[in-house]
């Protein structure tokens, strides 16, 4: 057994590495000369990793940062991702700290304190602490050797649009290589990780963090073989996405990735109420440290239960068995689609990972933005609406990948879903009716007993019924979501198919 085996299943219990693994971890070794002053001149010391998620890139700085003479910095975009990480380097007995906005002095003192005493071998920062000059002045004074920027993609989409501080981090880096040159001491390795990146993105990450300096790429093949990718046209996402969790082909636990903060706290609410379920809860920017942290603990721990989230959660954290990802609204990127339905089967097992399309998504606002987050949106808007080829080859393309063989999407498996849930039965319906009010149609196709039905005689049309198992506010959503793409009119406050 070689010494990085024997070394993480020691610290980590992990008993095997990947190829892309060892030669990342030999790569951050060798330039901290633990083999030898000549391979130390050969390895580079600038890196930027892309790593499929679920293939093991935490492993690759946890394993070099218990070995190496010195303390490890990571950076990372969210608290939830470093209050994962330090859980996971504290149950491996490894010294860590969390250094962020908001703490105490005399918790800062003691955090620097035992870093000089050498108790600590992680610490976790964000960008905007890094851009504290107080917070830099002790960091440098610190022996660090590793700098690790984690989900290294946000530098640019984030930073770009809401994370200014992204944008100055390659400044911040550069002058921490000139203070320490300057002092006859050795820079620290950077190593800058991301799961995916296109080519723009990967350009931009060169740019952003490491300037003209030459910077070695390692690229492993983004493709996740155990996820399956469907794309579903819906009418009403409500409906679906109750039909989904009460078929048994979509399996617990899962995560609902929305758009905005209230459709996390909408959706939760209506899961619960049309599943039966208090196993249900939902997950953003706007709670509270303590509320992130017992839906964090919760989700980790549940076996059979559904969150409703944002981007907030998901990105980079180790829950391994999630079996369903959906997404309930589409994504602004491939990166960002790919990330959060990369939270599925990271144990290895079979997931599924399903977008919900409707008119919608197809007509957001970001279609017609000219801007660089337009041009992103509309490359997936045009993967999710190509049910002419294979969805991984598409993702694969989008980042500039080979093709690989699949037989685990709905393209692959012949099973696309060309039809939108209760579409054709509104349709059929409305072909034998005249002019009706919205209400009328409801009552008919769900074939509620009421005034409504009886006053109309509205079991006499055709069709009457066929959407028992819906909701009447789903029906709704369903007759403006086709008005919306001109198949039924409107005229007076009443309703019509186009002839």
């Amino acid at each position: 057994m070689d010494i990085l085996t024997e070394k993480a299943g020691e610290q980590c219990g992990i008993t095997y590495l990947y190829p892309y693994q060892r030669l990342v971890i030999t790569n951050i070794l060798e330039a901290a000369g633990c083999y030898g002053e000549k391979r130390e001149e050969e390895s580079p010391r600038k890196q930027i990793v892309i790593l499929p998620t679920g293939s093991g890139k935490s492993l690759c700085f946890t394993l070099p940062g218990i070995m190496l003479p010195g303390i490890t910095l990571i950076i990372y975009p969210l608290i939830a991702l470093m209050a994962d990480q330090y859980r996971r380097f504290t149950a491996t007995g490894a010294g860590a700290a969390i250094l962020k906005g908001g703490q105490k002095e005399q918790e800062r003192r003691e955090l620097f304190h035992r870093a000089r005493e050498g108790q600590i071998q992680f610490i976790l920062t964000n960008p905007e602490t890094m851009q504290t000059p107080r917070v830099l002045k002790e960091l440098n004074a610190l022996h660090i050797v590793h700098i690790v920027i984690d989900e290294a993609h946000t530098a640019s989409e984030w930073g770009e649009s809401f994370r200014p501080a992204f944008l100055t981090l390659g400044e911040v880096l550069e002058n921490w290589e000139v203070s320490s040159i300057s002092q006859g001491e050795k820079p620290p390795i950077i190593t800058a990780f991301t799961a995916t990146a296109s080519p723009y993105i990967l350009k931009r990450i060169r740019e952003i963090l490491f300037g003209q300096k030459a910077v070695h790429t390692l690229a492993g093949n983004p493709d996740r073989p155990n996820i399956s990718y469907q794309v579903i046209p819906s009418l009403s996402k409500s409906h679906d996405l109750s039909y989904l969790f009460s078929s048994k082909a979509y399996s617990r636990p899962a995560i609902v990735f929305c758009r905005s903060r209230p459709s996390t706290e909408v959706t939760t609410r209506m899961l619960r109420v049309r599943l039966g379920s208090g196993n249900i809860f939902f997950y953003h920017a706007g709670l509270t440290r303590e509320e992130k942290e017992a839906v964090e603990k919760w989700f980790f721990e549940s076996k059979e239960g559904i969150l409703c989230s944002t981007c907030a959660y998901g990105m980079g954290v180790d829950k391994s068995d999630i079996r369903t990802i959906i997404h309930r609204d589409l994504p602004p990127s491939v990166e960002a689609y790919l990330q959060e339905s990369g939270r599925g089967g990271r144990d290895g097992k079979s997931a599924k990972a399903v977008l919900l399309l409707s008119h919608d998504d197809i007509n957001h606002p970001l279609v017609k933005d000219d801007e660089f987050r337009g041009s992103r949106y509309r490359e997936i808007l045009a993967w999710a609406m190509d049910s002419a080829r294979c969805r991984r080859d598409g993702l694969l393309a989008l980042l500039g990948a080979e093709e690989v063989h699949c037989d685990n999407c709905d393209v692959c498996l012949n099973e696309i879903r060309r039809e939108p849930g209760g579409g054709k039965e509104i349709r059929q319906f409305m072909k034998g009716a005249s002019w009706l009010t919205p209400r009328m149609i409801t009552a008919s196709l769900s074939g509620t007993p009421g005034f409504t039905v009886d006053r109309h005689n509205l079991k006499a049309f055709r069709g009457f019924g066929t959407l028992s198992g819906w909701k009447d506010v789903d029906i709704e959503e369903a007759l403006d979501s086709l008005l919306f793409e001109g198949i039924l009119i409107k005229r007076k406050g009443q309703i019509r198919i186009k002839r």
